[in-house]
């Protein structure tokens, strides 16, 4: 009511309502869910990264069970050829840029509150970025039926929607991209900074250089069986190495904490030399 007494459109009240109506519901839902997540396991959000990541699995995991009955119910109507065209849209086209990049959008404005940690980020960040992930959507499901131009059904999913995901959500996917590269070179600084001054038993100054540079020596094709057998124990390492840095980054563990770390490190690398 209040759009059609703004625009005197019904039409287009009508078409903005239907277009907002989704977005408000599902990405408030899915923003709660990594709320959640941040509230509950505060120590697995380094950073901008990890809200990316946290936010991207949700909608995933959203958009997984939505498709499903999507693809149920165009099955049963409208046989197998329209399910597999509707999964060809839905789950490969917009597979990445749909429910995924919308919730991850959330995510990031919580991994800046776990950067630089304020409760007036945390208010402030929240309604940001949960809107930014509402008109992202908006953007997609009010825009897009109007790149269906072609009568043919083929046409209208092998042209038309591949070129309404790249107008429409590209841009997103490009914001996304770049936030990915800066929180890279970031975690790099960070990783050198707060291990430099570790012991060797903890890091050495090789295994430094692997970790900042995001070089990895184990695991890839054709390496002996030996090496390939060593990648697990090797990430176990890697990763705690890397979680002793955050929380020193962090500030918001004690030294015994930080200490109880550094032991864990001694233990995977004891267990790693000991490997046959």
């Amino acid at each position: 009511e209040a759009v059609y007494n703004a625009s005197g459109d019904l039409g287009l009240a009508d078409s903005l309502t239907t277009s907002l109506a989704a977005p408000v519901v599902e990405e408030t839902l899915k923003g709660l869910a990594v709320l959640g997540i941040f509230w509950a396991f505060p120590k697995e959000f380094s950073g901008l990264k990890d809200g990316l990541f946290y936010g991207a699995v949700v909608g995933l995991g959203f958009a997984f069970f939505e498709n499903i009955a999507y693809y149920s119910d165009a099955g049963s109507s409208s046989g197998a050829q329209a399910m597999a065209m509707l999964a060809w849209a839905r789950g490969f086209l917009g597979g990445i840029g749909s429910h995924a990049l919308y919730t991850a959008i959330f995510g990031i404005g919580l991994g800046l509150v776990r950067v630089k940690p304020s409760k007036w980020r945390l208010w402030i960040a929240v309604p940001l970025f949960l809107s930014a992930s509402i008109l992202t959507h908006f953007v997609w499901n009010h825009l897009s039926e109007a790149f269906l131009l072609h009568g043919s059904l083929t046409a209208v999913y092998l042209v038309d929607v591949p070129l309404a995901v790249v107008v429409l959500q590209g841009p997103f996917l490009v914001v996304i991209g770049i936030v990915v590269v800066n929180a890279t070179a970031k975690e790099c600084e960070i990783l050198r900074e707060q291990l430099e001054g570790e012991s060797n038993a903890v890091i050495t100054r090789e295994e430094l250089e692997t970790l900042v540079n995001g070089n990895r020596t184990l695991g890839w094709w054709g390496r002996l069986r030996r090496e390939q057998a060593l990648l697990k124990p090797r990430k176990r390492l890697e990763s705690a190495q890397s979680d002793l840095a955050f929380a020193k980054w962090h500030g918001d563990e004690s030294e015994e904490e930080l200490d109880a770390r550094r032991g864990t490190i001694l233990g995977l690398r004891n267990a790693l030399q000991n490997r046959p």
